[in-house]
């Protein structure tokens, strides 16, 4: 049986603990090896442990790991300390998932692990949504080719991959630039891939005007720095709380196997989970949007995991 991880990055907040105790519990649901999964958290703000673990006696019952990020790092870093500290560990499972507090494993997704087994080195993700670069498509793809060769390695990586929700490449091509909500390694692509994703983040860094994209830019660097073959995941493996996914490849939300709720037309993503009367009023109201829909109908299923009805 294929061996799991998932690592995931947060500040020590009720929303993001509630958050983390939906994927855990979600998990749990789903059956090996996904409820066998570890789930290791890395906490920042210069987080106290033993404060953590109080808080949330619940983690206990699943196979959750609180990773403090070292103070001097998130001192160092900041921004980009909680998403470094997860590379930091060797990986202990056959695939490791990198994804953010804000999803929620919904369905099974043994496919995706038989595409990654084996020795060869692989990574999975979907597109990013939309370019990281502002201008038009011609500019786009030049601030992508003086990037990789500003990097040493224009002669790596083509420009071949469209935008998630660009489906006329309006916004120009691209490398795999995965949005970082849901991205897999397999074991060996980890290896190669955590001791030089932060020297490439660093100078994503040095070469944009702001910090927002620089960690999935990063990526993009290391796994042409590295030479490993991608798969391209389509929206159901990381499916935006977003109508357009619909019009962009997804052809139902049945086939939805992890939602990145980060739209907050119909709840917010910050407090739904970890606020009672909005937990409240997130199950009882149906939803417009399909995917928070499937969300909503998921939650349901889960709700009597919770004491008192409630993530907090």
């Amino acid at each position: 049986m294929t061996t799991l991880e998932f690592r995931i990055p947060i500040s020590p907040s009720a929303g993001f603990f509630s958050s983390v105790r939906l994927i855990a519990v979600s998990l749990a649901q789903m059956g090996p090896p996904y409820s066998l999964a570890r789930i290791l958290v890395s906490v920042g703000d210069c987080a106290d442990i033993s404060q953590v673990r109080r808080e949330n006696p619940w983690a206990d019952d699943y196979p959750m790991e609180w990773r403090i990020v070292p103070h001097d790092l998130f001192e160092a870093a900041r921004y980009f300390a909680t998403g470094r500290d997860r590379y930091l560990e060797n990986a202990r499972a056959d695939v490791v998932v990198m994804c953010d507090a804000d999803t929620c494993p919904v369905d099974r997704f043994d496919m995706l692990l038989q595409m990654l087994c084996g020795e060869e080195p692989k990574i999975a993700g979907l597109q990013a949504h939309y370019a990281p670069f502002p201008g038009s498509a011609a500019e786009n793809e030049a601030t992508w080719r003086k990037l990789l060769t500003s990097a040493g390695l224009s002669h790596h990586e083509p420009l071949t991959r469209r935008y998630s929700m660009d489906p006329d490449v309006g916004m120009g091509w691209a490398p795999p630039y995965f949005n970082y909500g849901f991205v897999a390694f397999n074991r060996y692509s980890f290896e190669r891939i955590a001791p030089i994703v932060h020297k490439y983040t660093l100078h994503a860094l040095g070469f944009l005007d702001e910090a927002f994209f620089t960690a999935q830019v990063g990526l993009t660097l290391a796994i042409a720095g590295a030479q490993i073959p991608t798969l391209p995941l389509d929206h159901a493996y990381n499916c935006a709380n977003d109508e357009r996914v619909f019009s962009t490849g997804l052809r139902s939300e049945e086939d939805i196997k992890i939602i990145h709720y980060l739209r907050a037309d119909e709840f917010d993503r910050r407090t739904f989970l970890s606020d009672p009367a909005e937990f409240e009023a997130f199950l009882n109201t149906p939803k417009r949007n399909r995917v928070n829909e499937r969300l909503r109908q998921h939650v349901l299923k889960l709700h009597d995991r919770f004491v008192g009805r409630s993530f907090a």
